[in-house]
């Protein structure tokens, strides 16, 4: 865990409040791992605000953050322009550590759990991508999911995209068309008690 100060390259609006921003920190990405997330220091807060890392780009020395404005410190974010600094602790957190062989990765997200899935996506071949959203509105990233590879399922809580329900019912019947050998989980705790107890149910490796 180092202290970083970035360069903002992008922050822009991918949905109704939710906004996609890359940071210029080549020692974070060659760290970072799937399912980890920085702490973002916001000007006037004595709290960081914890965000996960959507996708880390080696190469290119980018971190790429996906938040959603909640309140003070998001908004703030939300103002940052491109070529302006800030300071973040990263990286955080275990991450994921799928095992050698799968041949059928499935990940689970729901709402802002979605956003630290994509990058272990892009590194799992034909990785099926389960998402839930409240609403249409709210859906994010599906493309993004889609554009490295993954088969993209949606669930809505209103029935406005993809499938009127729960995620879980998405990943209950990929597991009985036995097409899952391991789960990679992010978002609620009560989807994720859901995904947890249908993978122990099926004897299917589980990591949330």
């Amino acid at each position: 865990m180092i202290q970083h100060t970035c360069r903002v390259m992008e922050n822009s609006t991918i949905a109704d409040g939710f906004y996609s921003m890359i940071l210029e920190s080549p020692d974070a990405a060659a760290q970072a791992v799937p399912g980890q997330f920085v702490h973002v220091t916001c000007e006037g807060s004595q709290l960081c605000r914890p965000i996960s890392i959507c996708e880390a780009d080696p190469a290119r020395g980018t971190l790429r953050l996906v938040y959603e404005v909640r309140g003070t410190g998001t908004a703030w974010m939300s103002g940052r322009r491109v070529g302006e600094s800030l300071r973040i602790l990263a990286p955080l957190g275990r991450g994921f550590t799928p095992p050698d062989g799968i041949r059928h990765p499935v990940v689970v997200g729901g709402g802002l759990g979605v956003p630290p899935l994509l990058q272990l996506a892009k590194g799992l071949r034909a990785a099926s991508a389960l998402l839930g959203f409240r609403s249409s509105k709210a859906a994010i990233l599906t493309e993004d999911f889609e554009r490295v590879g993954a088969q993209v399922a949606v669930a809505t809580d209103d029935g406005s995209l993809g499938r009127h329900g729960l995620v879980t019912e998405l990943l209950r019947e990929r597991i009985e068309a036995s097409q899952c050998d391991y789960i990679a989980a992010c978002g609620p705790l009560p989807m994720l008690a859901g995904v947890s107890a249908l993978a122990q149910e099926a004897g299917i490796l589980c990591q949330v």
